[in-house]
């Protein structure tokens, strides 16, 4: 049974159900931005554009629409066999918020919310490179040695640790965002964070910008969908870390 300082009893009610848990590697990612309103005459500036005051003339370009928006500011390369199903997907639609896995070994879409810029990605992922029933642990801790902040401590079985090792070298020779994993529980990413080498050992901290909710709540949704529950540690007052995800040998 997991448990985490301050975690309401709702929250702890959310995570109650048993789900899949996996770490597929990034291939691409894109802001999912819905298509703009028609112009209407009289319309001022509404978001990134600026509609026209009266009614638009034949020579008049046409508004970008979400896909076209979404294509602009997509990072990475999406496989040929996933472009139509990542330009379709249009993570600001709850309707479009499911499981999009079909298989371990296929490569699928993904959705994820950041709270920061208060906006959802998608996601373009990889066939499976850790089970998660190779994850043995995964705690909260707050490291007050290196000053890194909250960060999540993962421990991996021989399995996952050699699958780990060997995802984390490859990833670590790519390109941004082809150099990041993403935590994937139950078709949705939690957490992606780049590597810059391989991590070998079965142990690897997840650090960056998380306050001390954060790494708890993200360390408890990843320990309740292991085969044992782990008790996540506090030790000291929350601070956040570094500007960005990263994953780190321990």
């Amino acid at each position: 049974m997991a448990s985490a300082a301050g975690a309401t009893a709702e929250q702890f009610a959310a995570l109650a159900k048993q789900g899949q848990l996996s770490f597929r590697p990034v291939l691409a990612l894109a802001p999912s931005i819905k298509a703009p309103a028609a112009p209407t005459p009289a319309a001022t500036k509404v978001g990134l554009y600026a509609l026209a005051t009266d009614a638009p003339s034949a020579s008049a370009a046409p508004m970008p629409g979400s896909g076209d928006l979404s294509a602009a500011l997509t990072q990475g390369a999406v496989p040929a066999d996933l472009i139509t199903a990542f330009a379709a997907l249009d993570c600001s639609d709850s309707r479009q918020r499911i499981d999009h896995q079909s298989s371990p070994s296929a490569a699928t879409v993904a959705c994820s919310y950041n709270a920061e810029q208060n906006t959802w990605f998608k996601f373009a992922l990889g066939p499976v490179a850790v089970d998660g029933k190779d994850v043995s642990g995964a705690q909260a801790a707050f490291d007050d040695r290196n000053g890194a902040g909250w960060q999540i401590n993962l421990s991996f079985n021989g399995v996952g640790g050699r699958a780990f090792a060997d995802v984390t070298g490859r990833l670590a020779t790519q390109p941004s965002p082809s150099n990041q994993f993403a935590i994937v529980l139950d078709g949705a990413v939690v957490s992606h964070a780049y590597v810059t080498e391989s991590i070998p050992g079965g142990n690897a901290t997840i650090s960056g910008s998380f306050s001390s909710d954060q790494a708890q709540q993200l360390a408890a949704l990843i320990a309740n969908r292991l085969p044992i529950g782990l008790a996540l540690s506090t030790t000291t007052p929350g601070r956040s870390g570094s500007s960005g995800p990263s994953a780190d040998a321990q």
